[in-house]
């Protein structure tokens, strides 16, 4: 089993993920029936609404996760991206310029946690393309888990878009149980 270690976001690390989450987030709301244009639209309210104040925003937390036992010359070469920029199952890489070591522990992924009184809900959560489908996502999760409970939080929550089955799956194996849903019907 993989572990991981969550380590704060600087500043500089904040400002370039924070402008590709937000097309992230574009591309989920598109995936999931609207126009590319409204998802965009979207995507940018309600970034600008959720963080009016950025990474100093209140009760708002951004890390990267780090694997100290993984560093880039231990990827199996299945993991590894083609010259093309695609990773191994054919989906665009992630080409973002980034510090991928921290004290030459790898990258792995990253996590957004807002708290409020005693819960804290997770608004994005991800796996680095490179390594995923290695553990790293339930890494995560734990490490979320007992950052909440270290802080003496009592419930975890989070959003799934409906078409991310293996994100769904996940969760379900990690004991979180669908509170409700949302429903659409294009017109």
């Amino acid at each position: 089993m993989v572990d991981v270690r969550l380590e704060p976001m600087t500043e500089d690390e904040y400002k370039p993920w924070r402008e590709a989450v937000e097309v992230q987030y574009a591309e989920s709301i598109a995936a999931s029936g609207r126009s590319a244009e409204d998802a965009a639209r979207q995507s940018a309210e309600a970034y600008a609404q959720l963080l009016p104040d950025e990474s100093a925003t209140p009760g708002h937390h951004f890390w990267y996760a780090y694997d100290s036992d993984r560093q880039d010359g231990d990827r199996q070469e299945s993991d590894r991206q083609d010259g093309d920029g695609r990773d191994g199952d054919g989906q665009e890489g992630d080409r973002q310029d980034r510090d991928d070591h921290r004290g030459g522990d790898r990258r792995v992924g990253f996590l957004w946690v807002k708290v409020t009184d005693n819960a804290a809900f997770i608004y994005n959560i991800a796996v680095e393309p490179d390594v995923r489908r290695s553990g790293y996502g339930r890494a995560i999760m734990l490490a979320a888990e007992r950052w909440c409970r270290d802080n003496a939080l009592t419930r975890i929550g989070l959003h799934v878009f409906a078409h991310n089955t293996g994100a769904r799956a996940l969760y379900e194996q990690l004991g979180f149980l669908e509170t409700g849903r949302n429903l659409a019907k294009n017109l």
